[in-house]
């Protein structure tokens, strides 16, 4: 009896520390999706580069997607974590209804796009990256709310880039990318490494 009852304490215990042990190694890790436009990826990989320099998070990237629609039905499925997209396009995919609703007592579109994405899929909108998508409507990062939840240091991390991005800036990345040649990932990269959001490689 005393024997049986030390081999499962022991067992036991040899569970726990494996347990103990998968969890402390268990990679970090979220997903960025984009379209297939050249500022699509370019920001996608901004945030990609911004998330592996300044934390201990692998990011994964799915680029190429079908524009918002696709990206915003891959965020909802949790194909990926984050994307960064035009918040009128956005809306679109909700009713009317639906807006005005969440709509109620708020002051702007921002508020009620933010109370929308926030009651009926757990997604949180950042401030305005800056400049504005094809020069139509302002861009915000899409982020699943469970991801920010399961790695809080993201919130400041995403945050560097709200407002800093204008349409000059975006101009000359995609003019760098497209016509200088140095591709969507570079450009991001030095684009960063410009403005002392990540340290030089």
């Amino acid at each position: 009896m005393g024997l049986e009852h030390l081999f499962c304490t022991t067992a036991e215990t040899l569970l726990a520390f494996t347990f103990d042990a998968c969890r402390e190694t268990e990679k970090k890790a979220v997903s960025v999706g984009a379209g297939s436009d050249t500022e699509d990826v370019i920001l996608g990989n901004m945030f990609r580069e911004l998330i592996e320099s300044n934390t201990d998070i692998e990011v994964k990237t799915l680029f190429g997607l079908d524009g918002i629609s696709g990206c915003f039905d891959a965020l909802k499925e949790g194909h990926i974590d984050m994307f960064a997209g035009d918040m009128g396009a956005a809306l679109s995919f909700f009713s009317a209804e639906s807006v005005n609703q969440n709509n109620k007592g708020l002051e702007s579109a921002y508020e009620a796009a933010v109370s929308c994405m926030m009651s009926e899929h757990h997604i949180e909108i950042s401030k305005p990256l800056g400049y504005k998508f094809n020069h139509t409507g302002a861009v915000y990062n899409f982020v699943r709310r469970e991801v920010l939840e399961h790695y809080p240091e993201l919130k400041e991390v995403l945050g560097k880039l709200e407002g800093r991005i204008s349409d000059e800036a975006m101009a000359e990345m995609i003019r760098q990318a497209n016509v200088i040649g140095i591709g969507a990932q570079e450009a991001a990269w030095r684009f960063l490494k410009d403005n002392k959001f990540v340290d030089g490689k």
